[in-house]
């Protein structure tokens, strides 16, 4: 055998072994958003920004059009990106997510018209009634841009301090808390078939921080705020969550005739977990999902990403990892199965 012969087949031996290795396998049973449709809930994911031009992009749309069917565009939509300077518009990035949702059937949660990190621009207004104006221009014309193809909005995140008070945001302490009212009627009236939501962390049990949150909503939904649900992100740890803590605060929303939206869930783990590392994870996975849909309110449930290596988790919270549903190969974990019992017996 020629010298060039044998290069040109090793070479393909090893194409052949990274793309097995890039691929991961197809899970076992039937795709999660197969089941979730059947169950009449949506099952959705954080969607990375540049998914179509990162190494391994066609696996992640492969995965991300078969498993899912709502996503949140990961910090495309939030204030500075859409409009980073004053009256300056840039859809481009968020329009990569929608496209993609359009193009195979996902619903698309948008996140967040007001965060507690504003544009500098607009931190630097001082006048109540021109930060009032910016925060409707910006309201209108994103949801004008977007109507008809955004089903559900985090009006407001992450307002709130742990023990249940206001955070000073620059919306808080030049304008006062009635600015979540105002922008909560503003996209009502920008796009009245949309669902307008609050989203914040650490709001899943009760506590002194949902507390305040509860409070809030209580009071939008008796004055007439159009405000249709909660969403709870659920950043969770190794020790899991209370379940009947859990379940309990659900219900108060939900008495409330809230609908509620699991956001962003991930369980960050040891980085280089042992299997019962994975079991605990899937423990825990179990658990949120299998409370979530004894909850008639609950309408969404979204992990924060897909495969393990693209999680925020390994930047933000040191010494932890292995987060998601997919591990770094893009292989199924025991977590994902969880989920996919809990949907298949719903």
């Amino acid at each position: 055998m020629k010298v060039s012969t044998i290069k040109s087949l090793v070479i393909f031996i090893l194409i052949l072994v990274v793309c097995q290795f890039t691929h991961g396998e197809t899970p076992a049973g039937e795709r999660l958003r197969v089941l979730a449709e059947e169950a009449g809930i949506l099952i959705g994911y954080a969607s990375r920004n540049g998914f179509d031009i990162m190494a391994d992009a066609s696996t992640y749309q492969e995965v991300a059009r078969t498993e899912f069917n709502i996503l949140t565009g990961e910090n495309a939509m939030i204030t500075d990106a859409l409009q980073p300077a004053r009256g300056m518009f840039n859809f481009g990035q968020a329009d990569q997510h929608v496209r993609f949702a359009r193009d195979n059937g996902i619903a698309v949660h948008g996140q967040a018209l007001l965060w507690y990190r504003p544009p500098s621009w607009m931190a630097n207004i001082y006048d109540r009634d021109q930060l009032i104006d910016a925060i409707y221009n910006h309201i209108d014309t994103v949801l004008h841009y977007y109507q008809g193809q955004i089903l559900v909005w985090d009006v407001a995140m992450e307002a709130f301090n742990e023990d249940g008070s206001y955070r000073s945001t620059v919306w808080y302490t030049k304008i006062g808390p009635d600015y979540i009212d105002l922008a909560f009627q503003r996209a009502h009236q920008a796009d009245p078939d949309a669902k307008l939501i609050y989203n914040d962390y650490n709001i899943c049990e009760l506590s002194a921080k949902s507390d305040g949150v509860y409070a809030m909503a209580e009071s939008m939904v008796a004055r007439g705020i159009p405000i249709d649900g909660v969403g709870f992100q659920m950043h969770l740890t190794a020790d899991g969550i209370d379940g009947r803590s859990f379940s309990d605060n659900m219900a108060r929303f939900a008495a409330l005739g809230l609908e509620i939206y699991i956001t962003e869930m991930d369980v960050r783990i040891n980085p280089m977990p042992s299997p019962g590392d994975l079991e605990n994870q899937a423990d825990i996975y179990r658990e949120v999902v299998q409370r979530a849909l004894a909850q008639p309110a609950v309408k969404a449930i979204q992990v924060w990403g897909i495969p393990d290596k693209h999680s925020w988790v390994m930047s933000t919270f040191s010494g932890t990892g292995a987060p998601l549903l997919f591990d770094d190969d893009y292989n199924a974990k025991p977590c994902y199965y969880a989920v996919q019992d809990e949907l298949a017996n719903a």
